[in-house]
């Protein structure tokens, strides 16, 4: 192998790694693709274990945007706040057996450090972005400030916030031409670094082409990273920490400014709901499969493991204001839950009954199902 072949090995090396982003159990990430609307990942979808999974980009054009969202990781009610919340849209949705509930004035030590939310020295939530752990600390803040009987509507009034299609609109719709320049340069940056200085060394020869595409591939890395700052502090003016971190890391490593557009938009809706940001990035399909299996989880809740009653009881309120919450938003989206929640038809012969939760089929009429704890089988509609 010789130098430059060693070389170009590590540049790709180093610009695959940062393809890869660590998508947490509860988060949802909608990904550029060829077409105009963005395909959907979740954790199901990623390599990983149960804290995460690796969410592989794609490395060739297009260089995203990608957007990351995920709804509270917390379940907050009037009386207390349960500090773990099930991934709707991986796994099945279980709560945790260990998810406690915290009373208000025990959260008098709040504090943020990037993307978690800690009680005094210990980190009790941990968020997808530093974005969204601000917004939900001083959420908690709010709620840790007022009597009870303002909490019930501080909290359903942030979670409708969660669920505003049109302001998720005005956010995409601010990504796309800021970073439209940007995204040129990064293209122009991989076609640079993985076209051009290949052939022109194979050309030339390495010691004779090195110092010129040296200075030809730093002069686009400058201006990504010119580009990169101007952006990020439009869509992000009060990030400066994460703005300057991101900065530094692509500076030392110019592989990894290639994917600068990710860097600036992936944390941009991490405020919304993963079905507000679904209305307006996806095909109608896919939104309506991420808007079932919510509709799914809220309307068939699994039995709840061992949970003091005080757990118990912030969970259901919570569920309650939720189903409530994205059964509005739905309706103003012009879909009924009730063709979500609809069976179908069987997709295996023999099939006689179905879970209304996971949707798998069995051969018997009546029961549990086996993946559901608690959730009765039934029976499809004979035609």
């Amino acid at each position: 192998m010789t130098d430059g072949q060693a070389i170009l090995g590590v540049l790709a090396l180093l610009y695959i790694m940062e393809c890869m982003r660590w998508l947490r159990p509860t988060s949802v990430a909608f990904a550029a693709s060829w077409s105009a609307r963005y395909r959907v990942v979740t954790r199901d979808g990623c390599p990983g274990n149960r804290h995460g999974g690796f969410l592989f980009l794609n490395p060739l054009p297009p260089l995203g945007p990608v957007f990351v969202t995920q709804p509270w990781p917390i379940l907050p009610a009037p009386t207390g706040m349960c500090l773990a919340a099930p991934p709707v849209f991986a796994g099945n949705g279980t709560s945790p057996a260990d998810a406690a509930t915290v009373a208000y004035s025990a959260l008098a030590s709040i504090s943020i450090d990037g993307n978690q939310i800690k009680l005094g020295d210990r980190a009790v939530v941990t968020c997808q972005h530093p974005g969204a752990a601000r917004d939900l600390g001083a959420l908690i803040r709010s709620l840790r400030d007022v009597s009870e009987v303002d909490r019930a509507s501080l909290i359903t009034d942030a979670l409708r916030r969660m669920f505003d299609a049109n302001a998720v609109g005005e956010h995409v719709d601010l990504v796309v031409p800021s970073v439209r320049t940007l995204h040129g340069m990064c293209v122009l940056q991989i076609i640079a670094l993985f076209i051009v200085c290949p052939l022109v060394s194979i050309r030339l020869g390495v010691n004779a082409a090195l110092l010129p595409l040296a200075a030809a591939v730093m002069a686009v890395h400058s201006v990504v990273l010119l580009l990169c700052y101007r952006c990020h502090k439009r869509l992000h003016p009060h990030a400066r920490g994460d703005r300057m971190t991101k900065l530094i890391v692509m500076a030392l490593c110019p592989p990894m400014a290639i994917r600068a557009v990710d860097a600036v938009s992936i944390d941009v809706l991490a405020s919304f709901h993963p079905l507000a940001a679904a209305s307006r990035l996806c095909s109608d399909p896919d939104f309506r499969t991420l808007a079932g299996r919510q509709m799914r989880h809220l309307r068939y809740p699994l039995a709840a493991p061992e949970q003091d009653a005080a757990t118990q009881a912030v969970i259901e309120w919570f569920r309650e204001v939720e189903l409530q919450v994205v059964s509005e938003f739905l309706e103003s989206q012009h879909i009924r839950t009730e063709e979500l929640l609809a069976a179908g038809e069987p997709t295996e012969a023999g099939s006689e009954s179905y879970c209304p939760r996971c949707r798998s089929e069995y051969v018997v009429t009546q029961g549990e199902c086996s993946s559901c704890p608690g959730i009765a089988l039934e029976p499809f509609t004979k035609t």
